[in-house]
């Protein structure tokens, strides 16, 4: 990934941010992610809203190939198969230039940047991945063991804290780059 800094949108306006700042807001994230559960009420955990963070982030340290708006696109699609808290959790987030609908049916996904598979759909994984391809979509798995299955990166949660997986080789079968910072934070897992 070059290290050239970067258009992004905040409450307080557009600024270019340099990559090494990004890597460190989602090493950020994810430590926030990762972060024990406390007794406390005012620290609730929700792991929908860790996940809406954390495909929020992703989608920053992805580099798409020319043919589907360049490395960084300025608008993201991000299509849920199936309903999702976390969808919901995504739509409501400010300052992100995330497109997000959710389909119910693998025949409406279409061809995004981004396909998070829901739980509720994870019996579908495999056929939608049959139908992408080799198509440059990066494929987000809530359920059990999607990066296994060969979801590009799976969400897994533990019952304190969410963890990332990913599947190297669905990100090389797609051309997707990611950066090193994200994979570094991620287990790796092989189908």
């Amino acid at each position: 990934m070059s290290d050239a800094p970067i258009r992004t949108t905040t409450n307080r306006g557009t600024v270019l941010v340099g990559r090494s700042s990004l890597a460190l807001a989602f090493v950020l994230a994810l430590v926030v992610a990762a972060a024990p559960l406390h007794s406390s009420a005012e620290h609730t955990y929700d792991p929908e809203v860790v996940k809406a963070g954390v495909v929020a982030q992703l989608t920053r340290f992805v580099e798409w190939p020319a043919n589907v708006g360049g490395p960084h696109p300025r608008v993201v699609d991000v299509v849920f198969l199936g309903a999702s808290g976390v969808a919901d959790a995504l739509r409501g987030r400010n300052g992100t230039s995330l497109r997000v609908r959710t389909v119910e049916r693998p025949a409406d996904v279409g061809r995004p940047h981004v396909l998070f598979v829901a739980r509720s759909r994870d019996d579908q994984l495999p056929a939608v991945l049959g139908t992408l391809g080799a198509l440059p979509v990066l494929v987000i798995g809530d359920g059990p063991s999607a990066a296994r299955r060969g979801a590009s990166f799976g969400l897994r949660d533990d019952g304190s804290r969410v963890r990332l997986e990913v599947n190297r080789g669905a990100l090389d079968r797609t051309r997707l780059r990611v950066s090193y910072h994200v994979l570094r934070l991620s287990t790796e897992v092989t189908p």
